[in-house]
């Protein structure tokens, strides 16, 4: 009775810690969620309390930390945030990650900063909560924007053709006359024009036809 009243409890304070290390995808969201929202609202306070003191950031415009997220906050001026396509993963006992979109409407330091973001975070268990770690999101880029990138197709290679292959002018002439000879006249002005006469030519074939000597 002893040993079954031990195993019973260890099951149980198993079940509990896995229950607590690891929440599900709602519960992950809803912090996600939290953050986002005390961004918007420029709550200093709520950030911190879902947010790491050693968090990092990594985004177009650089690395950032907690300090460089809080002096962002000041510049936005979020209208409206939804979040979408929520994944969450945990590794370990205490480490959850995520992955999601999210749809942003509002301006950055007075410019518009609206559009579709690739979101991820990595939350951690600290002091008996979760915490953000580390945050990167990079704005969708559109089908035009994706369009104007694009390698320009260069301009079509000019194909050879027989003219502009052919040597300038009188060497053209030339090599022209000489395809209406017969083909021995043909040999020997080509050999004229290459500048190898016929008795050299012949010495060179006899010398390639006989062996070499030591």
């Amino acid at each position: 009775m002893k040993k079954l009243m031990i195993y019973t409890m260890t099951a149980l304070f198993a079940m509990i810690a896995v229950s607590i290390a690891a929440p599900d995808k709602d519960a992950m969201m809803a912090k996600e969620y939290a953050a986002w929202q005390a961004f918007k609202d420029k709550n200093a306070a709520d950030f911190k309390k879902v947010v790491a003191a050693d968090f990092l950031g990594v985004y177009a415009e650089g690395v950032s930390d907690m300090k460089k997220e809080l002096d962002n906050m000041q510049k936005w001026d979020m209208k409206s945030f939804a979040i979408s396509e929520y994944t969450a993963l945990a590794s370990g006992a205490d480490t959850m990650m995520s992955t999601y979109k999210v749809a942003v409407e509002g301006t950055y330091d007075g410019k518009d900063a609206s559009g579709t973001y690739n979101a991820g975070s990595v939350w951690k268990m600290k002091n008996g909560a979760w915490q953000a770690i580390f945050h990167t999101n990079v704005m969708v880029e559109s089908s035009a924007e994706l369009t104007g990138q694009l390698p320009v197709p260069s301009p079509a290679i000019e194909q050879p053709t027989e003219e502009t292959m052919m040597p300038p002018d009188g060497m053209a002439r030339k090599l022209q006359a000489i395809q209406t000879l017969p083909p021995e006249e043909k040999v020997k002005k080509l050999q004229e024009l290459s500048g190898l006469s016929p008795a050299q030519n012949l010495q060179n074939q006899q010398q390639q036809q006989s062996p070499n000597s030591k």
